[in-house]
């Protein structure tokens, strides 16, 4: 710690002594109005190669800092607008500013007689090695859960609760870079308002500076957080009706001048939603037929408080902490039917309702220092981050005989209360070797406990009696430790990124209630690779490859009985072994970004839902289990839709083949399935601030595991309305008017099941948002352009 406290202490001498080099300007269009997201790019005059870039804020500013001397020109591009240059832009001295005179666009003859062209983020940039899907740019799926909103993300397949992507299973998800491995993610997402939600990183080949974990690929969702000038805020109210009413309301506040940022928002939202499973399965002569009703209404609270200071105009310090706490408390209903296979007599009706509470608060709290070394780009980066969600969640099952012959139908009572801390401390640090050559070395030291004490009861008799056999007091403990490096460099036009992460982790898996550990020590080197190719001035290739690892989750491990009915239940497993994954990529790019992939994946050691039943008894339960081995082959195509103004859009295809081979059950079990995806938003500007929005998805025939299901699609529409200055938006949105729900088979050794999984859909919303402040104030001369926040962004996509 004193050596820590030393390097920081001469880290903010040093950087102290440097000076800086600013350019500003402000992009207006021929009537005097300021231009909002123009991309203003400085090149070097002397190779012209690119040294920075940036979008013109809402005032149409921006600023360039850290210019070292040299000569330069500007160009400003703006889709609709001339693309205008500036020449002889000279830097004498670091402390020397430059005003540049007020940049006026000319609109494009080719567009002057059409609809007026309204500047805004696109719903999906398609980058190198991620896909990004910006949730304020599309009109549907704001009113609903995360859950909603991650159903919009091409590629993305969620059925009960399970995430795939491109037909992978075991998808990470991050939170603002962080884990969710050890919380109840379900309840996170499906009870987390989608309009908190800024962006959706879909990042398929991560390199060595991201956490190995995550052989399905990685999920990074950026909550919001406003970074604009000045004293603004924004007020955003929403309602919407399904077979459920929902309604939600947040507010946004920040400040921000030359030394601070300061921001802060709360918010509050119920957010109802519906879920059905109809189940039929035979068991020797008999036939179970059992339909689930599972309404929720969760009532959810969220709030943010962060400051950012700049020390110098090279140094920043900050701290942000968050909190989310969510009420849902809802019964579930049962209705099963015993039926003899021969005859078709009905042997025993009976009703069972769960009546279920829960109670969750998550809360997380970040600082970090950011020193921006010299101009060259090198930099260090320090942050450390605690992360607390608590959990009270209770279950009282009870069933009712209807009709036929008496069976035993034992009511049960469940308590799960569950703490979960987790603690963490990473560091960066970018070295340029040449113009051409880069190094990043980092290292990450977190510990997560996660402590459950599942307490079960019986009815007997009129008395609850404790139930040993279903009652566990259990503690996860998991250290791990990681370090890695990435260099990157060019030769002759061709890029090169090779990187290595070392993780060690230690994971100990306590019962207190059946006294027993398991602890597991390993260690693992997870290599990366990726290679830029040009063809020409606009194709090239890429090639990626990366290994990956997918560690049990807590509720996976955890050996605690889940009761649906007297005769279905789900189980962990204490058992559980981490997965591996090969991962290969082979992408044709445009102007350096991907359109056409093929990829090759292999895992070993699968994690796997699976359902195994008795036949004796007649009760089936569901389980994850480690699969030898899953394969993946195929590619996939996103390509922009560039129709006769004003429509736009974006469109892209998936095609598979999925095989599983493993050792199950006593047999050999073999599935392979080719599948394919498709997706396709279509967006048009009607001018006058008028929008509207059609997007849809359609997957075709797939395997999971030992499960099999059938084609099924959605699509929904939207309109738009921006008025008072394009301060306030007004949309309307009608989710899912069209849609299939999901159904599917299991067809092994004794199992003989069909399943029908459907989810609450046909939903109208409306939604308004309103924006206030002066957020258009001038930027002053000495004034930070990009908050903390943004420069995390820039490093990441770096």
């Amino acid at each position: 710690m004193k050596s820590f406290l030393s390097f920081f202490s001469f880290a903010l001498t040093i950087g102290a002594l440097y000076g800086q080099a600013n350019i500003q300007g402000q992009i207006m269009d021929t009537n005097g109005q300021a231009l909002e997201f123009a991309n203003i790019l400085l090149y070097q005059s002397a190779d012209s190669s690119l040294h920075k870039g940036q979008l013109s804020d809402v005032n149409g500013y921006f600023l360039f800092e850290a210019i070292p001397a040299g000569d330069y020109y500007l160009e400003v591009k703006m889709l609709g607008y001339d693309t205008f240059s500036l020449n002889g832009i000279a830097v004498a001295e670091a402390s020397q500013d430059i005003e540049l005179p007020s940049i006026t666009l000319q609109e494009a003859a080719a567009v002057l007689d059409a609809v007026t062209v309204t500047a805004s983020k696109p719903f999906l940039e398609q980058r190198a090695g991620k896909l990004i899907v910006n949730a304020d740019a599309q009109i549907t799926g704001q009113s609903g859960s995360l859950m909603d909103l991650l159903r919009k993300v091409p590629g993305l397949v969620i059925v009960n609760d399970r995430i795939r992507m491109a037909g992978r299973p075991n998808v990470t998800i991050l939170i603002d870079g962080r884990p969710t491995q050890y919380m109840d993610v379900n309840a996170l997402l499906r009870e987390m308002p989608a309009d908190n939600i800024a962006r959706i990183e879909v990042i398929s080949q991560p390199d060595a500076s991201f956490d190995a974990s995550g052989t399905g690929g990685v999920i990074n969702i950026v909550l919001k957080k406003n970074i604009k000038l000045g004293t603004n805020g924004s007020v955003r109210l929403g309602v919407g009706y399904g077979e459920l009413a929902k309604y939600r309301a947040n507010l946004r506040l920040n400040y921000r001048n030359d030394k601070w940022n300061l921001f802060g928002a709360v918010g509050h939202s119920h957010r109802s939603f519906v879920e059905r499973m109809e189940l039929d399965r035979k068991v020797l002569d008999r036939t179970f037929i059992q339909e689930t009703y599972e309404p929720s209404t969760p009532y959810g609270y969220n709030a943010q408080l962060g400051a950012d200071y700049y020390l110098d105009d090279r140094q920043t310090i900050g701290i942000a902490t968050r909190g989310d706490f969510s009420r849902n408390n809802r019964t579930h209903e049962n209705n099963s039917q015993i039926i003899d296979s021969e005859t078709g007599n009905l042997n025993q009706a009976f009703r069972t309702d769960n009546q279920l509470k829960r109670d969750w608060w998550y809360s997380s709290t970040d600082l970090h220092y950011t020193f921006d070394i010299d101009t060259s780009g090198q930099q260090l980066s320090l942050s450390g981050n605690y992360s607390r969600y608590n959990r009270n969640s209770s279950s009282d099952v009870s069933s009712t005989l209807l009709s036929g012959e008496p069976i035993q139908l034992d009511d049960t009572r469940n308590e799960i209360p569950s703490d979960v801390d987790i603690i963490a401390f990473q560091g960066d640090y970018k070295y340029p070797l040449s113009k051409h050559a880069a190094l990043q070395i980092g290292g990450k030291i977190s510990n997560a406990r996660i402590d459950g004490d599942l307490q079960a009861w019986t009815l007997s008799e009129g008395d609850w009696k404790t139930d040993e056999d279903f009652s566990n007091h259990f503690i996860l403990d998991e250290d791990i430790y990681a370090a890695y490096i990435n260099a990157n460099f060019s030769i002759q036009n061709i890029e090169f990124m090779a990187g290595l992460r070392y993780e060690y982790t230690r994971s100990e898996g306590t019962s207190l209630t059946l006294d027993t550990t398991n602890l597991r020590r390993y260690d693992q080197l997870f290599p990366s690779l990726s290679i830029n190719i040009p063809i020409n001035q606009t194709f090239g290739l890429a090639l990626a490859y990366s290994y990956r690892i997918n560690r049990p989750s807590y509720s996976n491990l955890n050996p605690f009985v889940y009761i649906i009915d007297p005769f279905t239940y789900q189980q962990g497993n204490p058992q559980l072994r981490p997965e591996l994954t090969h991962s290969t990529k082979l992408s044709i790019t445009y102007n350096k970004t991907p359109f056409f992939n093929l990829e090759y994946n292999r895992t070993n050691d699968v994690m796997q839902l699976v359902t195994e039943q008795s036949d004796a008894s007649g009760i089936a339960f569901g389980r994850t289990i480690n699969l030898d081995a899953f394969e993946q082959i195929g590619g996939s195509l996103f390509a922009p839709l560039n129709f006769a103004k004003p429509l736009s859009g974006y469109a892209g295809v998936m095609l598979y083949y999925n095989r599983y081979s493993s050792a199950y059950l006593g047999d050999q079990f073999e599935a392979d399935q080719l599948s394919f995806t498709g997706f396709l938003q279509l967006t048009a500007n009607w001018g006058k601030g008028w929008s509207s929005e059609l997007s849809g998805f359609f997957v075709g025939r797939g395997v999971d595991g030992i499960m099999r299901h059938q084609p099924f699609y959605g699509m929904s529409l939207g309109v738009q309305k921006r008025f008072w200055n394009d301060n306030a938006t007004l949309a309307l949105s009608f989710d899912d008017f069209i849609f299939r729900n999901w159904r599917g088979e299991i067809n092994y050794q004794n199992m003989d099941m069909d399943i029908i999984s459907s989810w609450e859909t046909r939903i109208v919303n409306l939604n308004f948002t309103y924006k206030f402040g002066n957020q258009y104030l001038k930027a002053r001369k000495d004034r930070r352009s990009s908050s903390s926040e943004e420069k995390q962004r820039a490093q990441a996509e770096n």
